[in-house]
């Protein structure tokens, strides 16, 4: 087991992938803010595309502990380990250089978010992805297309966590030992050209709803409740999951 030490507190994203920082074993780290996702007296382990585990634990006075295991055939990866607003990231040293150059998307490596975004281990076996190519469209080993994405070139990847330091890892990244300022430690495999995390999102109305007074309608009595909604539209999929047997009558324009 690698225990890291303190988190290092950097000015941003950027100045935590200057470089790769070998960690030193040291006593869980104090916070006044401790990261998302780890409520004290707990642990919660999730695994990186590489492979790599990392577990958040929650301690009493705000202190918290973060433990980085390599992944199966990683021994000796290296990891830098970033704490900012209570949100911990955790990033093995041979990610680092894709990162660098816009190929992987940092929130891969945010613990604090995949935990509080359901992508722990003991709530799911595999990691939620969105890839673009550059060529080809073929789909790496240890993940199977959920997907296909035209019009952005890529499709909707889930990589399986169990083989993903022996399988997903080890067709798209560059071997270790790579120069980070080679050409290859800047690129991805099979004809990748960035993976992103499929991260789930909501919209937010705090600012739009307000602004064309909806709380003053609600406060008169208006809910919505028996109101018909008409939407003008070019085409609508009356088979999508999100409108079958919704749709209470639809009318075609007359051809001109």
């Amino acid at each position: 087991m690698r225990r890291l030490h303190a988190l290092w507190a950097m000015a941003g994203a950027a100045a935590l992938l200057a470089g790769a920082v070998a960690p030193s074993a040291a006593a869980p780290t104090p916070s006044s803010n401790p990261p998302t996702g780890a409520a004290q007296g707990s642990t919660r382990t999730v695994t990186l595309i590489t492979g790599d585990t990392v577990s958040l634990t929650g301690g009493a006075d705000g202190k918290y502990a973060v433990d980085a295991r390599p992944g199966k055939g990683r021994e000796g990866v290296d990891f830098v380990t970033n704490e900012q607003k209570g949100e911990v990231s955790v990033t093995p040293d041979d990610a680092i250089p894709l990162v660098q150059a816009g190929r992987l998307d940092p929130a891969l490596f945010n613990i604090s978010q995949l935990l509080e975004q359901g992508y722990a281990d003991e709530k799911t076996g595999a990691i939620p992805l969105i890839a673009t190519y550059v060529k080809g469209a073929e789909t790496p080993e240890g993940a199977r297309r959920t997907h296909a994405l035209p019009g952005i070139g890529g499709a909707a990847l889930s990589a399986e966590k169990s083989t993903a330091s022996t399988t997903f890892w080890a067709d798209i990244a560059p071997a270790r030992g790579t120069s980070p300022t080679a050409k290859a430690a800047r690129q991805l495999g099979d004809g990748l050209d960035k993976l992103w995390l499929d991260a789930k999102v909501s919209a937010s109305l705090d600012v739009s709803v307000p602004q064309i007074g909806a709380p003053d309608v609600w406060k008169a009595g208006f809910d919505g409740k028996g109101v018909k909604i008409a939407v003008l539209d070019t085409g609508v999929d009356t088979g999508h999951p999100d409108l079958a047997g919704k749709i209470a009558e639809s009318v075609r324009p007359a051809s001109r």
